[in-house]
């Protein structure tokens, strides 16, 4: 049995439950910390979460120094890509909610890809039509008897 686990690439909505304390990303913190996953984080998803967190620097250096934590930034053929991947959102404009803008989510994909990693959200509908992504939902889906 291998010891693999596939990196996770956290996008803006996850962030935005990791600086709320969520379970299951406390959890996964945890066992980055012990070197049993690798945790991405997208730098224009770090953009978008500051957006809606409003938090200070020093609160970010706390977070992005965790132990398996990796800050994946984007380099110019990495922008290329992500804008290509957001063109189809950005020309035929639908509102989107906040946390998903096209640049964001296309920029989460792209890092997901090159990592062969799982993307964590809140938000998986944003991830629709990209099979060959595999998504982990910060949200069950509803059980028997949910509203």
């Amino acid at each position: 049995m291998s010891d693999y686990s596939p990196p996770r690439v956290l996008d803006a909505s996850a962030i935005v439950e990791l600086f709320h304390g969520h379970p299951m990303l406390m959890q996964l913190l945890d066992r980055a910390a012990a070197g049993q996953v690798a945790i991405g984080v997208p730098t224009a998803a770090i953009a978008e979460a500051q957006a809606v967190l409003g938090v200070n620097a020093a609160m970010w250096d706390h977070i992005l120094r965790l132990r398996g934590l990796v800050e994946l930034p984007l380099g110019a053929h990495g922008a290329l890509e992500v804008g290509r991947l957001a063109r189809p959102r950005i020309i035929n404009p639908v509102a989107y909610r906040p946390l998903t803008s096209p640049l964001q989510v296309a920029h989460v994909l792209h890092e997901a890809r090159g990592l062969a990693g799982i993307v964590v959200t809140g938000i998986p509908e944003a991830y629709g039509g990209h099979p060959d992504i595999t998504v982990h939902s910060l949200t069950p889906p509803p059980g028997p008897g949910a509203a």
